[in-house]
This record gives C-alpha cells, structure tokens and sequence, in this order.
C-alpha cells in the first residue's frame, strides 16, 4: 500500500510504482518542482521481497521504519528491498521536503484492516541562512558531492578542509559543531553528537541534507576561490 497526500495505490507482486515530477509516473509528486527529478524512484516486487529504487540524478531518498529508529539512505542509482512493515520514504528537492508512506499488507491476515488510513504530506522547509565561514564550510564539505553526483556521498577530510582555509584543528571542528548545532536546531536529525554515534556520520548527514534540499548547489562552489579573510566569520 503506498500513500502520498490521500493518492493510494495498492500493488500485487505483478506491479510496480514509480514516482517523480513528470506526468510520465504512475505517482506524480509536484510538477511545479523544478528541482525534483522527473523520474526519481520505483518500487517493485522481485524474488519474493519489495524492492526501492533511487532512479534520479542526484537527490538520494531516505527509507524510515515508522516503528524504530532504523533507516537506509538511497543515493542515485541504488536500490534495497523494502523490509520495514511500515516504512516512510522521504526525500527533499529545493526547500521542500516530501513523504510517501508504504506499508506492507498481508491480505490473508484478518487482523490487518486493508482500509488502514494512511495519510501523508508535504512540509515545507525554510532555508536555514548561512553567512561567512560557516557557508564557506558547508560549501567545501559538500564540494566532492556536488562535482561527482552520480557517486556516493565522498567527504573532504577534517585535515584538507582546516588546511585549505588555514584554520587549526580546534578552529575547524569549533566551527563543524556551531554549524551541525544550528541544522539540529531546526529540525535536521543525526547532527549532535551521542555514544556510538561517529563523526563521519554526522558529516555525512549534513552533507547529504545540504545537498539534497539544495541548500548548497554547485552555483556555490566558486566561493571556494575567495580569500577566506573576505568573509564573515
């Protein structure tokens, strides 16, 4: 059963869904949208399991189990099967943040009510401002990203970043954590620091947050040649 803004369609293993910005897709998400892909994703039945695929350019696609915490992150081009019974499938495109909501319906249950009401929507996101080195920061972080979009989500290191601005090690992840804290503070997930939780994956998010909602495009990456004392600190 998949559901996005009260569009449901109920599949049978011999179906497939596929969703996007163009009329062409049997779920149409937002043709006014033009940062979201035409063609974006697909979900299909194969080998006895459901299956996601991210089928876009660039943006990746996140899958969310409704009842935990786990979650799977499709960049361009990857697929998974869908495991979770109640799964959210989100993704951003520009200031907009969407959500189709996929359950899996065992018919022969009669404990399942197949008229589950299943609702989703559409938030909108402000852009969050940024100014001076902290957009000087995300911008480099997501540098590698936006020149190579069809490959998985690559990270400068800590050491080249500091280097190239010629910040100190403290200076940078001083910097690092004012601008995680100020995307967690709007809402962002994943950004602050907890037990287990490495930086590496705090970098990542953000980096795939910055670019997947458009927050940071390759229009900005000419910054990267100005003189970091231009800017505001």
């Amino acid at each position: 059963m998949v559901d996005f803004a009260g569009e449901v369609h109920e599949l049978g293993p011999d179906d497939e869904l596929t969703f996007g910005r163009s009329a062409r897709n049997d779920l149409v998400i937002d043709e006014d949208n033009a940062r979201l892909h035409r063609h974006f994703g697909r979900i299909y039945h194969r080998d006895g399991s459901w299956w996601l695929s991210n089928t876009g350019r660039k943006l990746p696609i996140t899958i969310l189990d409704r009842a935990s915490r786990s979650r799977i992150t499709l960049t361009s081009g990857k697929e998974t099967s869908v495991s979770f019974v109640e799964s959210s499938v989100t993704f951003n495109a520009g200031s907009t943040s969407y959500e189709i909501m996929v359950d899996l319906i065992d018919e022969s249950d009669p404990s399942i009510d197949a008229s589950l009401d299943l609702t989703t929507t559409g938030l909108t996101i402000d852009h969050i401002p940024l100014s001076g080195d902290q957009r000087l920061l995300a911008v480099a972080m997501c540098e590698l990203s936006l020149l190579n979009p069809h490959q998985p989500t690559a990270l400068p290191s800590n050491k080249a970043i500091a280097h190239r601005f010629g910040w100190s090690t403290t200076t940078f992840n001083r910097k690092l954590d004012r601008l995680c804290r100020k995307y967690a503070d709007n809402g962002v997930p994943g950004l602050v620091g907890g037990p287990g939780q490495l930086a590496s994956d705090r970098r990542r998010k953000l980096v795939e947050h910055l670019v997947g909602t458009g927050e940071i495009t390759v229009e900005d990456l000419p910054l990267l040649e100005t003189d970091p004392s231009e800017t505001d600190s």
